[in-house]
């Protein structure tokens, strides 16, 4: 209907060459864009007053362009392709199940109400994984239920500390454990120390790896049978003794050429007898020496034997050390000979008028004692700057010494040892 309107407009606007108010024809065509002047409309072309059109809301054919914006505005308008026809309000809404989508879907103005389960699911990991229901959250499924406890990591294939990794330390790399396969107690002494043992795929623990264990001992500097005791008969020429064990005397930076030796010796010898070394002997090695000398190893003798104190003297160096049972260690250590040619009981002391000797049989030289349990002696010398020490309940000097009244003897190294 109101397209016939249109053109009985037109019509008149052809036949009269005005519309109205007496334009002529050309000034009425619609600008670009169909653009009219205010209260008039584009209608093919031509602009046409509004009050003479009928309102007509069904009319497809008039065009009621958009405004056309200024110059200085065209820079705030958006591409047409990002204009989002907003949707229409008038629109019927029509019901449909309500779905976990942040939606109104049953037109009830509640959003995702009274809607059943998801179904089941699993919340955590690891072993702390444990069933759950599926809920709608925000338009989206959330799994609900209580996870497990974590508990320490160990080497058994799961993820017990539920951290998503099986398996693993502190430090995000495999488990490893300490491990010694033989008596765990020599562990940190000498060059003994623990293993590592590593957990591998499958949770298994992997073999010891890196652990030492007490071996020969050798002449290293090195405590290698893990004993406490370093390069004991593996070198006695540095020892000094020859069970390759220091009983006295045991700092070998401060005594490098004097130690004392512990064990036995057959019968009663002269301390001034030659060592005969048939076998190594000593009480570490559990076997009793021929003659005293033998406890001293190669390049060593029992001190004094020449009858000469001065490198015992020297050896000593602080008179204290022979008291000092830290230092000395705690035992009785017999050198030589003093030198005295002739003494009474505790009475006063003889001295030969040129170097001190005592021969073979001499009954009249005492052995100078070195340790907490040596007596007193009757001689004074320099060397304990208050007389010089016999054994306890022993005078037999270098004549004929058995080893029962003391625990061994000091051995010095000789200048070729």
């Amino acid at each position: 209907m109101k397209r016939l309107e249109v053109w009985v407009a037109l019509g008149l606007v052809l036949l009269g060459g005005c519309l109205f108010d007496g334009s002529p024809l050309e000034s009425r065509q619609c600008a670009e864009g169909g653009v009219c002047p205010d209260g008039q409309t584009c209608i093919e072309g031509y602009c046409v007053l509004d009050d003479f059109l009928e309102p007509d809301a069904d009319a497809p054919d008039i065009i009621t362009p958009p405004p056309t914006p200024d110059a200085d505005d065209s820079q705030d308008v958006p591409p047409t392709d990002d204009v989002v026809a907003p949707p229409d309000a008038d629109e019927p809404c029509v019901p449909t199940a309500e779905l976990c989508d942040g939606m109104d879907n049953d037109c009830d103005d509640a959003i995702d109400e009274d809607i059943d389960s998801g179904g089941e699911c699993e919340v955590g990991q690891g072993v702390c994984v444990a069933s759950g229901v599926e809920v709608c959250q925000d338009g989206q499924w959330v799994c609900q239920g209580q996870e497990g406890a974590p508990s320490a990591e160990v080497c058994d294939g799961l993820d017990n500390d539920c951290d998503g990794m099986t398996d693993e330390g502190d430090d995000g790399q495999p488990l490893e454990t300490f491990c010694y396969e033989q008596d765990s107690q020599v562990v940190g002494i000498g060059a003994c120390q623990a293993g590592v043992r590593q957990c591998l795929d499958g949770g298994q623990m992997g073999p010891c790896v890196g652990a030492i264990y007490p071996a020969e001992e050798r002449c290293d500097a090195v405590d290698n049978d893990c004993d406490g005791a370093v390069d004991e008969e593996a070198c006695p020429q540095d020892i000094g003794c020859a069970d390759g064990v220091r009983d006295g005397f045991v700092d070998r930076e401060r005594f490098p050429t004097l130690a004392a030796c512990s064990g036995a010796w057959a019968g009663s010898a002269s301390l001034r007898t030659e060592a005969q070394r048939a076998e190594p002997c000593g009480d570490d090695l559990s076997r009793a020496c021929l003659v005293a000398a033998d406890l001293c190893a190669p390049g060593w003798t029992i001190c004094a034997s020449s009858g000469d104190l001065g490198p015992l003297r020297e050896r000593l160096g602080e008179g204290a050390a022979c008291g000092d049972g830290a230092v000395a260690g705690q035992g009785r250590w017999v050198a030589a000979s003093s030198h005295c040619a002739s003494v009474g009981w505790w009475g006063e002391c003889n001295y030969y008028s040129g170097a001190s000797e005592c021969f073979g049989s001499g009954d009249c030289s005492e052995p100078i004692c070195c340790g907490d349990g040596c007596a007193s002696g009757g001689c004074a010398d320099s060397l304990f700057g208050g007389g010089t020490r016999i054994p306890a309940s022993r005078s037999s000097g270098c004549g004929a010494m058995p080893s029962d009244g003391v625990d061994g003897v000091l051995c010095c190294r000789t200048e070729e040892g």
